[in-house]
C-alpha cells in the first residue's frame, strides 16, 4: 500500500476528527473569547506585513506531521521568516485540494464548533491556546523542508 505524503497526513486526520465530531451529537460552539481573539489574530496574519508577534507565545513551538518528529521552538527574533512559511504553507481540505493556510485563514472568518476545545483551538495546523485568561498562537505543524 502506498504510503501518503506527510503534507496529507496531518490535515486527514484532522479531516477525520472532524467527521467523527460532527456525528451524533453536535459541538459545543466556540466560545466568544476564542472567536473574538480569531478575529483578532486573522486580521493581524492578513496584515501587510503581518502583525501577529503580539498574539504569538514565545518560544514559538513547531513541529514535522509525525508524533515521532522532534518539538522545535522558534524564538522571536526568527519568528516573522517562520510566520512566512507558516502562511505559505499547504493543507489538504476536504474535496482534497490544496489551499494556503493564508487563503485558509481568509476564507474562515469564524470558528466552527469542531474546531474549539476547552482552552485550545485549531485551524488546521495552527494551534491556539488560552494562557492565564488571554488566548495565543502557540504551536504549528510545518514540514522540515518548509522552514528552509
Amino acid at each position: 500500500m502506498p504510503s501518503l505524503p506527510r503534507r496529507v497526513f496531518i490535515p486527514l486526520i484532522a479531516f477525520t476528527a472532524l467527521l467523527g465530531a460532527t456525528g451524533a451529537s453536535a459541538a459545543p460552539a466556540c466560545p466568544d473569547h476564542a472567536q473574538a481573539f480569531w478575529q483578532t489574530f486573522r486580521s493581524a496574519a492578513l496584515a501587510q506585513p503581518p502583525q501577529v508577534v503580539p498574539l504569538t507565545s514565545f518560544p514559538f513551538k513547531v513541529r514535522a506531521s509525525l508524533d515521532s518528529d522532534p518539538v522545535r521552538s522558534i524564538s522571536k527574533q526568527r519568528f516573522d521568516f517562520v510566520f512566512d512559511r507558516l502562511l505559505a504553507s499547504e493543507v489538504v481540505q476536504r474535496d482534497m485540494t490544496s489551499i494556503t493556510m493564508k487563503d485558509l485563514a481568509r476564507n474562515t472568518p469564524q470558528l466552527l464548533p469542531a474546531m474549539c476545545n476547552d482552552d485550545e483551538f485549531r485551524v488546521e495546523n495552527w494551534v491556539f491556546k488560552r494562557r492565564r485568561d488571554a488566548w495565543r498562537f502557540a504551536f504549528a505543524y510545518i514540514e522540515e523542508d518548509e522552514l528552509k
